[in-house]
């Protein structure tokens, strides 16, 4: 078996047999890497404080037949350190969602540099950052939203909107519909469009947040289900 190291970040992990953890990595060079880390559950082992969703560092793995074993992580960053419950919800459904649409890409160098460029928001911009990167899986993804035109008909979004289950962004408003704020358009707008450095002035509330994040989230959940039907399809065929 032989060893080789990667710079990765941890995705997800889950506990197996008596001691063990099943650890998912993703990677620059090799994308998404599935590995065991033996012994890591056990309250002596070196491994235990480094494994935790969205670290960062250096990992030494040996090559399996199915699992490559972890066998060692210098951790360089740690996301969610610090982070209270509600925030920590946030970082293990962008880890979940992370895997996820990384199992349908293969450009794993672009998304690296795009996570790695926002990981040094995520303490004092933390719902800049992640607006920014669920916009950025979109974007990976093949499904980036429009912010100006109706997803349906194409018309001017200008003057009102609302949102449509099963769409990626938005159509002209319809009846029985809430309408979409001027100030949730521009907010997405605006990060869509600029680096994440250029955009921390831009005030945004808790309440905006939660609003965006949740459209932003049906979105992928929208863009994944069509990844699989395309899979489906393509396979049998």
């Amino acid at each position: 078996m032989p060893n080789y190291s990667a710079e990765a970040i941890i995705l997800s992990m889950r506990d197996f047999a008596e001691a063990d953890k099943i650890v998912t990595l993703f990677s620059k060079e090799k994308g998404i890497i599935e590995s065991i880390a033996k012994g890591a559950r056990r309250p002596t082992s070196r491994k235990t404080p480094s494994i935790e969703i969205l670290n960062i560092g250096k990992f030494s793995l040996a090559t399996g037949r199915n699992l490559h074993i972890l066998l060692e992580a210098n951790i360089s960053n740690q996301i969610s350190s610090g982070f209270e419950n509600e925030k920590l919800n946030y970082v293990f459904y962008i880890s979940e969602i992370l895997k996820n649409s990384l199992s349908h890409s293969d450009n794993s160098k672009e998304i690296w540099s795009n996570i790695i460029s926002l990981i040094p928001y995520t303490k004092d911009y933390f719902f800049h950052a992640l607006i920014k990167l669920q916009l950025a899986i979109l974007d990976e993804l093949g499904m980036p939203p429009s912010f100006d035109f109706c997803a349906v008909t194409e018309k001017s979004l200008i003057e009102n909107r609302s949102q449509r289950d099963g769409l990626i962004g938005y159509v002209v408003l319809e009846k029985g519909r809430i309408e979409i704020s001027d100030r949730i358009l521009k907010i997405q707008k605006f990060i869509q469009q600029k680096e994440l450095s250029k955009t921390l002035k831009l005030q945004i509330t808790e309440g905006d947040f939660n609003i965006i994040f949740a459209i932003q989230n049906d979105w992928i959940e929208t863009a994944l289900e069509r990844e699989v039907k395309s899979f489906k399809l393509a396979s049998s065929g």
